[in-house]
């Protein structure tokens, strides 16, 4: 009831994002002035904020154990997206863009306010640990599944990991780990900055699905892989 209430939260403020959209509040001109704000300020933030409180701590061997069944989904998701786009005879040349939309979720946007909503900040220490193997993935195994059809491939790049985010996943991991206490005052200032991510993000989802073309979207194909993609799969793997 908890997951269904904190998803009809995020329904209605994907709302007013679309009426945002629709009245002219939120425009093609300012998304991408506001998407940077939630990427670069409110959403590391909020990763933040979850080492910062005074609650509950989890040990150093209770992480270790996250991070390995980290590691494990992550490599059942790329086995998972390997196998699908063949079941479902997608084209060869769309097999990368399956694959790819299998294993990488909106972790960022809707992933961490939601952990935030559901199960405080406390919880948002496995998040962080989830993040750091989940970007490194997407920086590297993205580029290369995507490009492997092109003529022109790209390598990967340690550069492309250094982000506002996999910054703030690494700082809070220390300051976790060492027990650092930030100020009263800065713990604070974080803590508000990184409330902005889920109300400005889902307001932003909602403005973009207005420019969506629908009906071009529904067909048995894309039913099939919604179902697979978002019910069956995480079903799997959370018995497994």
């Amino acid at each position: 009831m908890l997951i269904l209430q904190q998803m009809v939260i995020f329904v209605l403020l994907m709302a007013v994002g679309a009426l945002a959209r629709r009245y002219e509040i939120l425009t093609p001109a300012n998304q991408p002035q506001i998407t940077k704000l939630v990427v670069n300020i409110a959403y590391p933030a909020i990763i933040l904020s979850g080492v910062t409180g005074k609650g509950p701590r989890i040990e150093g061997a209770e992480l270790a154990y996250a991070f390995g069944v980290i590691l494990a989904m992550l490599v059942l998701l790329m086995a998972c997206a390997w196998i699908l786009p063949r079941i479902l005879r997608y084209p060869k040349k769309h097999y990368g863009i399956v694959n790819v939309m299998v294993i990488f979720t909106n972790i960022g946007f809707m992933g961490v306010p939601m952990i935030d909503g559901i199960y405080g900040k406390d919880a948002l220490i496995y998040m962080t640990v989830l993040l750091i193997p989940f970007n490194i993935l997407f920086f590297s195994y993205v580029i290369q599944t995507i490009k492997g059809s092109s003529d022109k491939k790209e390598p990967f790049r340690w550069q492309s990991l250094a982000n506002t985010g996999m910054g703030a996943c690494i700082l809070a991991i220390i300051l976790y780990l060492s027990g650092i206490e930030l100020p009263y005052i800065l713990a604070q200032s974080i803590t508000m900055l990184g409330s902005m991510t889920a109300p400005l993000a889902m307001m932003l989802l909602g403005s973009f699905l207005g420019d969506t073309e629908w009906k071009g979207m529904i067909n048995g194909r894309i039913i099939a892989f919604t179902i697979i993609k978002m019910v069956i799969i995480p079903i799997v793997l959370t018995l497994i």
